[in-house]
This record gives C-alpha cells, sequence and structure tokens, in this order.
C-alpha cells in the first residue's frame, strides 16, 4: 500500500513539474523577445583633424528624457563602428560617449609610438545625438575635436 502511494505521489510530482516547466517555457521568462523597441543599425567614422581615429569603444546612453532609450556600445576599429539592426540603439535623444580601448599588459610605448598614438586615447569625449531612422543609411560619424564634444 505504502508503494503505491509513493508512486502515485512520484508521478503526480513529474506531471505537476512539466506543467511548470512548460508554462515558463512559454511565457519566455522575460526574454530579450519582449523587447519592442526597433533598433536602428547605426554605423559611422570617428575622425580627428579630419584623419580617420583609432580603436577604441562607443556608447549610447540614453537622456534623460528617453525613457524607452535602449543603450548600446560596441567597439571602435580603426575609426568605425557599427551597430546591426537587433544590437543598436533605439530612436530617440542620447549622449554617446567614446572611450579609448582599455590598457593591456604590454610593454610601455616607445618614443616613436607615442607620437602616433591612437587619437581616441585623449578621450573620454562626449555628444549628444537624436538617433532616427535615417541614420541608418547617412550614419553618425564623430569629429573629436575641442571644438565639438566635450573632451573630459
Amino acid at each position: 500500500m505504502i508503494l503505491h502511494t509513493m508512486r502515485f505521489v512520484s508521478n503526480w510530482a513529474l506531471k505537476f513539474s512539466l506543467l511548470i516547466f512548460s508554462l515558463f517555457y512559454l511565457a519566455g521568462c522575460g526574454s530579450a523577445a519582449t523587447d519592442q523597441r526597433e533598433h536602428i543599425p547605426l554605423h559611422g567614422q570617428i575622425t580627428l583633424n579630419s584623419i580617420s581615429a583609432g580603436d577604441g569603444v562607443i556608447s549610447f546612453i540614453p537622456a534623460k528624457d528617453n525613457a524607452n532609450g535602449s543603450p548600446a556600445s560596441t567597439n571602435i576599429l580603426a575609426g568605425k563602428y557599427r551597430f546591426n539592426g537587433t544590437e543598436g540603439p533605439s530612436a530617440g535623444r542620447y549622449r554617446v560617449r567614446i572611450n579609448p580601448p582599455l590598457p593591456t599588459k604590454e610593454p610601455p610605448p616607445s618614443k616613436e609610438s607615442t607620437e602616433n598614438a591612437n587619437p581616441i586615447s585623449g578621450g573620454p569625449w562626449e555628444f549628444e545625438l537624436t538617433v532616427t531612422e535615417d541614420l541608418a543609411t547617412k550614419g553618425a560619424d564623430f569629429e573629436l575635436s575641442k571644438q565639438t564634444g566635450k573632451n573630459k
């Protein structure tokens, strides 16, 4: 009798567990698929005195009045950056921050290499930008100089 009762409880617990798992699976458990914002496949070039800048990171941080904005960051390689349509920022106002690359464990640079240093290394640089759908084709370029942005 006890063995029969244990089998019944065991089968009931298994069925209940499968039901709960199925409900969570179907609900998506708050997955990214619930993100209804349209991300802009943004691209552009970073220059200093009209010359392509080096490597770094560009981040789009939603402005205070852009509550529905989606933050986005990507690498800058040889002065160029690109977001695809699922990772880029959504439309709205942003604070754009351009940072130098993270330091590496390489030996200190020689005098010759510091003369040709990465222009982004003088950052971080900050700009304000309103992201719109037309920037997907037009692009969003940034000139690093003391006249534009905010060099800290």
